[in-house]
């Protein structure tokens, strides 16, 4: 590995990995070419900078903080360092093959997503690439979902709850999902089964309770102690379907019980309600 000079007039090609650049080690994005340092005598806004990271490419990066959609709109602003490799990678989009910038938008999907620059990023990468990116934003969506569930499953050990994760993960439509879990417990109607399955694996958390990563909604203001009742009698009324709220729901209004069906889709649970 070739050392590196802040202030040196060349730049250094390093491996990918963990690596010294300046004087606090970052992390280096892989597979988007080159990875070099440039030393460049401008006046930033910024006395101290210590993770500044560049793609090869034709451009300097500048630190950005108010949002990558500035980037991508060619607008300056400043950024928090350790946001100074996301944006180099986000904003060098515009520029990279298919492969490439989908590899970037999946490995800054979530750090966009908490800056609220997810959409711009996203959309700089379909008008690059037109129709061949129309799948891509659905393609990802369902990467983070699946990367959920295998998180959940190092620390769920119970066979049978791993069982409904697998499910979970691979099955694509409720009626194939209810049906293998009859197989393999006929002795039960399959929406039971997974009633108690959700139940078992609920959790109380600061903001209320959770069935694996959907979140009972602070919004509905339902006291604690009655949310799993709640919870539960709504999963079963989407999984089973009809026009008529189960008794336990009519105490709510219908865009009450629009938002339970929402957290439902949003979460590992969204094929039950699908």
């Amino acid at each position: 590995m070739e050392s590196l000079k802040a202030n040196g007039a060349a730049a250094g090609v390093v491996f990918e990995g963990f690596l010294e650049l300046v004087r606090r080690a970052v992390w280096v994005l892989a597979g988007c070419g080159p990875v070099v340092e440039v030393g460049v005598d401008d006046e930033f806004t910024i006395e101290e900078d210590a993770d500044l990271t560049v793609l090869a490419g034709d451009g300097e990066v500048i630190p950005f903080a108010d949002g990558f959609g500035h980037a991508l709109g060619w607008r300056h602003g400043i950024i928090n360092g350790g946001d100074h490799a996301v944006f180099a990678a986000v904003s060098a989009v515009v520029d990279l093959d298919f492969e490439r910038g989908f590899y970037i938008l999946q490995h800054c999907m979530g750090r966009l997503a908490d800056l609220g620059d997810w959409g711009s990023a996203l959309a700089a990468f379909e008008k690059k690439h037109g129709v061949l990116a129309a799948g891509v934003a659905a393609t990802l969506d369902e990467g983070v979902r699946r990367d959920a569930i295998k998180g959940m499953r190092s620390s769920i050990s119970e066979p049978e709850h791993r069982f409904f994760l697998a499910l979970l993960m691979n099955v694509s439509t409720r009626a194939d999902l209810l049906t293998l879990v009859a197989q393999r417990f006929p002795e039960v109607p399959p929406v039971e089964t997974v009633l108690r399955w959700a139940q078992e694996l609920e959790e109380e958390s600061p903001f209320g309770l959770v069935i694996l990563d959907a979140c009972f909604p602070e919004t509905l203001e339902i006291a604690i102690e009655e949310q799993s009742a709640l919870f539960l009698a709504a999963l079963r009324h989407f999984m089973v379907g009809g026009k008529k709220s189960p008794d336990e729901l009519r105490a709510l209004s219908a865009k009450q019980v629009k938002e339970l069906r929402g957290i439902f889709t949003v979460s590992s649970l969204r094929v039950l309600v699908g």
